[in-house]
C-alpha cells in the first residue's frame, strides 16, 4: 500500500505550494480523495487533529490558520479601584486632552456578561458603583467612544511597593481609647476616655457605649454601659485593688456594631534609688568580638555607690524584623528558629568610685 500511495502522489507539493493554482477538476479530485481517506494515508501529510492547537507541532500550521487581533480605538481612559463591600470607584478622562469626561456611562458586568451596575460620571469624571458582587469587566461609553476594562484580580496593578494599608472604618465609625497615663499600680483608679467619631454614620442621641475590662487571664473585671458624653467623649473610671494581678489588661469598647480595643498595663513599680550607666566600647555588640565596657553606679543625690554588688545579665531572644511604614509585611524567615537563653555578663562589686570593668 505504501508504494501505491508514493506513486499516486509523487509530487510532494501537491497540497502545499500549488494549492492556489488548482483547477476545479483538481479541487474535485482533492475532495474525492479526502472522502476516500486517501489524504490521511499519505505519508508526508502532517495534520493531526489532537495537535491542531499546539504551536509546537506541524499540524498547527495549515492553510486554515489565520493570525488575528482585535484593535479597539477609543479616547476614553479608565481608572478603577475596588473598595470595601464590592464598591467600585471610577475616574474617566479624555486621553487626547487629559480632561475629565462627565456624563460617561459606566456599566459593570459579571463573568456571565450580565449587567450588575450602571452609573454616569459627574462633572469631574468620577463615579461610584455599589455592586455588592464582584465584577468581571466594565464598559464605558460616551458618544462614539467605547472603552473596555477587565476587573479581575490578576489584572490589577501591583501594590507591593507601596504602603496602602490605611485605616478601615467599622460601620462608618471611628474610635480611640486613651488614659491619663501609660502604666498604673494595683489599687490605682484608671481614668479612661473613649473618643467617638460618627461623621460617616450618625448615631442617635443617647446611643449607649459599653466598656469591658479583662485581666491578664481573660476574666471580666469591669463592665459599664454609658450614654453620658460631652461632644462624643465618654469617660469611664475603672477601680482596681492592691491584690489585683499585674500584667496586660485589655479594654474593649462596643458601640453601633463596632468594637475598639486598647491594652492597659498594671505593674508594681518600684522607684529607682540608683543611677546606672553602662557604656560599651562598640555601639553594635556582635559575637565576633569580646564584650567590653564600663559600669558606672551613683546614688540619685550624686555621690558614688561604693562597693555595692552588681550583676548584669543578657537575654537573647528572637525578634520580628519590621519597618514602620510596612506594618502588614512579614520580613522574618519562617524556616529559622532560635530558643531564648540568658547569659551572665558581669557579676561582682563596684569599686569605691562606683565603677567596674565589664
Amino acid at each position: 500500500d505504501t508504494d501505491y500511495y508514493d506513486d499516486y502522489y509523487d509530487d510532494n507539493d501537491y497540497y502545499n505550494e500549488n494549492y492556489n493554482q488548482n483547477t476545479p477538476e483538481d479541487d474535485d479530485l482533492r475532495e474525492e480523495e479526502y472522502w476516500d481517506n486517501l489524504t490521511y494515508s499519505y505519508r508526508n501529510y502532517n495534520y493531526n487533529w489532537n495537535q491542531r492547537n499546539n504551536p509546537c507541532h506541524e499540524a498547527y500550521y495549515n492553510e486554515d490558520r489565520i493570525v488575528s487581533q482585535n484593535l479597539l480605538a477609543s479616547n476614553l481612559g479608565i481608572i478603577a479601584k475596588l473598595g470595601a463591600d464590592n464598591t467600585y470607584y471610577f475616574a474617566v478622562t479624555n486621553i487626547l486632552t487629559t480632561e475629565p469626561e462627565p456624563n460617561a456611562t459606566i456599566k459593570l458586568y459579571n463573568f456571565q456578561q450580565q449587567e450588575i451596575g450602571k452609573v454616569l460620571t459627574d462633572g469631574d469624571g468620577l463615579a461610584k458603583i455599589e455592586a455588592h458582587k464582584y465584577a468581571s469587566f466594565a464598559i464605558v461609553t460616551k458618544g462614539k467612544n467605547t472603552s473596555y476594562l477587565k476587573l479581575a484580580d490578576g489584572n490589577s496593578l501591583s501594590l507591593s511597593k507601596f504602603d496602602v494599608s490605611g485605616n478601615q472604618l467599622q460601620r462608618g465609625l471611628k474610635g480611640y481609647i486613651y488614659g491619663e497615663r501609660g502604666v498604673w499600680r494595683p489599687g490605682d483608679s484608671l481614668f479612661l476616655t473613649f473618643m467617638l467619631n460618627d461623621k460617616d454614620n450618625k448615631l442617635p442621641k443617647g446611643h449607649p457605649v459599653k466598656m469591658e475590662i479583662t485581666d491578664p487571664n481573660g476574666k471580666l473585671i469591669y463592665k459599664k454601659i454609658s450614654t453620658d458624653n460631652i461632644h462624643n467623649f465618654y469617660r469611664f473610671t475603672v477601680p482596681t485593688t492592691t491584690e489585683d494581678k499585674t500584667g496586660s489588661y485589655n479594654a474593649k469598647v462596643s458601640v453601633g456594631g463596632a468594637s475598639f480595643y486598647k491594652s492597659l498595663r498594671i505593674e508594681t513599680v518600684k522607684p529607682n534609688r540608683l543611677k546606672i550607666n553602662v557604656d560599651f566600647e562598640n555601639d553594635i555588640l556582635t559575637s565576633n568580638e569580646p564584650l567590653k565596657g564600663t559600669l558606672d553606679v551613683k546614688w540619685l543625690h550624686g555621690s558614688p555607690a561604693k562597693n555595692i554588688k552588681a550583676e548584669i545579665k543578657a537575654k537573647f531572644s528572637t525578634s520580628n524584623t519590621g519597618f514602620k511604614n510596612y506594618k502588614d509585611y512579614v520580613f522574618t524567615d519562617p524556616t529559622r528558629s532560635f530558643s531564648a537563653e540568658d547569659v551572665n555578663v558581669f557579676e561582682g562589686n563596684v569599686d569605691e568610685n562606683g565603677l567596674a570593668k565589664i
